[in-house]
């Protein structure tokens, strides 16, 4: 990363966009939050995994799936009036997400985050 990126996430305001829930990655979710979220959900958990997850044939863990649409938004993703990015699970958010740009980005980021642009 570079200087002007290390000092920019200091004052990193995130501008709604919804670009980082969206196109090519996987949201990596825990059984502790797939508990914590099928209950945000009022939802039976094996309804969830049902519903919102993949697992990986080898090791059984568990990913979101992709809402639907060419840019494969995370299923959770939602857009107000005023074409504002919002979380469906924001109280129950996962980690990894949670974590987004402080614990971890996609290379380039700052060319595509509107909060790193501004």
């Amino acid at each position: 990363m570079s200087k002007k990126s290390k000092k920019d996430l200091d004052t990193f305001t995130c501008k709604r966009c919804g670009t980082c829930c969206s196109g090519a990655g996987f949201v990596h979710i825990h059984k502790d939050e797939c508990i914590s979220i099928a209950k945000y959900l009022a939802t039976p958990l094996e309804e969830f995994f049902d519903k919102y997850t993949v697992a990986d044939a080898v090791d059984g863990e568990r990913f979101l799936i992709d809402g639907p649409g060419e840019d494969k938004p995370c299923i959770f993703l939602t857009r107000d009036a005023d074409g504002l990015s919002g979380c469906r699970i924001q109280a129950a958010k996962p980690r990894q997400c949670q974590g987004f740009p402080f614990k971890w980005r996609r290379p380039n980021f700052e060319k595509w985050c509107k909060g790193m642009a501004e």
